[in-house]
């Protein structure tokens, strides 16, 4: 049972999370963008906290480091 859960959060940390948060980077400004309304609108122009993409960025890392994701 343990490893078929494990599994399953493994399978939505590769397949969902992972590719929502990379369209959310802001490869020209850096960081990540800032507003994404209720209907997944994304909003380039809003402005960013630091902490905020610095939070995101950290707990990125540490899914891929803890799961030894390759190719991302």
């Amino acid at each position: 049972m343990l490893e078929e859960m494990f599994a399953e959060v493994e399978s939505e940390l590769i397949y969902h999370i992972i590719p929502f948060w990379k369209k959310m980077k802001d490869d020209e400004r850096g960081g990540f963008y800032g507003l994404l309304d209720f209907e997944l609108n994304l909003h380039k122009d809003a402005e960013k906290a630091a902490f905020l993409t610095a939070a995101f960025f950290g707990s990125f890392l540490m899914r891929i480091n803890c799961w030894k994701i390759k190719n991302l």
